[in-house]
């Protein structure tokens, strides 16, 4: 990741993969339903992780074209 690319992956991911974690093992425990899975979705996009998959798709991308 360059430098602006590894800032915004910092902020954005430590939330998000403490969040992911967290509601993914309810769905696997049975806590929360498997039709709230489009909410769980939406929750992680609106909190950033299509910033952060390009991010890191961009730095996958300049690493293969090396």
């Amino acid at each position: 990741l360059n430098e602006e690319e590894n800032q915004e992956y910092a902020t954005l991911s430590s939330d998000i993969t403490t969040y992911a974690s967290t509601e993914i093992m309810k769905f696997i425990l049975g806590t929360t339903p498997m039709d709230q899975w489009d909410s769980f979705v939406d929750s992680i996009k609106s909190q950033g992780i299509d910033e952060v998959l390009a991010a890191k798709q961009a730095a996958y991308d300049r690493f293969m074209s090396r």
